[in-house]
């Protein structure tokens, strides 16, 4: 319950910023590199780092078989090239500038793969990560948590979320379609100049994604010492698969 009630304040909070700042906070708030940005690069990083310990204990306490293992390389090598190109690499840190090919194809004409202009309908980068959300974040905590035999298959291939990071990521979508309604009503509210509300109220949103995923991932592995063994697969049937 604490995890809930503080993540619920921190996700409101997170967005009253844009309704309460003046312009130059505002836009601190939600600029590029800046606070928000910052955050969700930290967690997007945060989380690969917790998936690939839970990997290595995991294969030192031979827990998992060999299709949850390559599952778990993927969440470490997904969520760390998504905290390098939530930051363009650095791009902007050390000075860089984007080369004339890539400056040429890429939307924001930076260092960086999410925003090429080839990605677009189901490849855009933005409806991924939210359908990347909603399955691995909200989908599966709901589906384990209702079945015991839905838990006893998706433990055996994958990593599964608290069910507190579901409700909280629902929680943090209907926040962010009240933040519209608000601005829609009170657009004077809104005092940015370095991006449009909608434009500021995303960076928001997908920053609290991270988190709770960063947040979710630290959790498991915070908890695998102290899960009852007699929940976990056993070694050979783990390795069955």
């Amino acid at each position: 319950m604490r995890y809930l009630m503080g993540g619920a304040l921190a996700i409101v909070l997170s967005y009253a910023v844009l309704f309460c700042a003046g312009p130059a906070a505002s836009d601190a708030w939600v600029e590029e590199d800046r606070i928000v940005e910052s955050v969700g690069a930290l967690a997007l990083l945060a989380a690969s780092v917790s998936f690939l310990l839970i990997l290595i204990r995991g294969r030192r306490e031979k827990r998992f078989g060999l299709f949850k293992q390559m599952v778990l390389v993927g969440l470490v090598l997904l969520f760390f090239f998504g905290a390098g190109e939530e930051i363009s690499w650095g791009q902007r840190y050390l000075g860089l500038a984007t080369p004339a090919e890539l400056k040429r194809i890429d939307a924001q004409q930076e260092f960086n793969v999410h925003n090429l202009k080839q990605l677009s309908g189901w490849l855009d980068s933005d409806r991924l990560f939210q359908m990347f959300w909603i399955l691995f974040g909200v989908a599966l905590p709901v589906a384990v948590a209702l079945s015991k035999r839905a838990r006893a298959f998706f433990d055996r291939l994958t990593p599964l979320l608290p069910l507190w990071v579901a409700v909280l990521l629902v929680f943090n979508q209907a926040v962010a379609w009240l933040a519209d309604a608000i601005n829609q009503a009170q657009p004077s509210w809104y005092e940015g100049r370095y991006y449009s509300f909608n434009g500021g109220r995303i960076e928001v949103t997908e920053s609290i994604i991270s988190a709770l995923l960063a947040a979710g991932s630290y959790a498991l592995h915070r908890n695998m010492g102290t899960r009852n063994q007699a929940q976990l697969p056993t070694s050979s049937s783990a390795n069955d698969i």
